[in-house]
């Protein structure tokens, strides 16, 4: 949805735009709470992802301006990782696109081949998100 879109990374600084994303259905009232709720990024590190991103995974996408593996979190608990931090999201692949350059469709369509390539090895519970940057 436009709304969605316009304020699913609600808080963080570059105000990214989504373009798509898998994963569970978007709540709103979540995202849209005063700035003291506002979603911020986290650095993954123990993960099955980080053993085969950097060498493997990474280039095969598309044309991208950052792609980066992260996961969300907000500042007040919503349960804690390994290292302590409260997690917002599940460990994310997040895809940055030129404006204009990338439809939702063809998003989609890559985010399949995506989870395809980590179901080869053994790696089932990461989101893909898109965003406009």
């Amino acid at each position: 949805s436009e709304t969605e879109a316009q304020f699913y990374y609600g808080g963080l600084h570059s105000a990214p735009r989504l373009l798509y994303r898998t994963g569970k259905k978007w709540i709103q009232s979540c995202l849209l709470e005063p700035p003291d709720r506002s979603k911020e990024l986290v650095p993954v590190f123990n993960h099955p992802i980080t053993k085969v991103w950097n060498d493997d995974l990474g280039w095969e996408i598309i044309r991208f301006t950052t792609i980066d593996v992260v996961r969300f979190r907000a500042p007040e608990p919503l349960g804690n990782d390994e290292y302590g931090y409260p997690v917002l999201s599940p460990v994310t692949i997040w895809v940055g696109v030129f404006p204009g350059s990338v439809t939702a469709t063809a998003a989609h369509d890559v985010a399949q081949i995506l989870l395809d390539l980590l179901k080869v090895y053994q790696i089932t519970d990461v989101d893909i998100d898109f965003r406009e940057s």
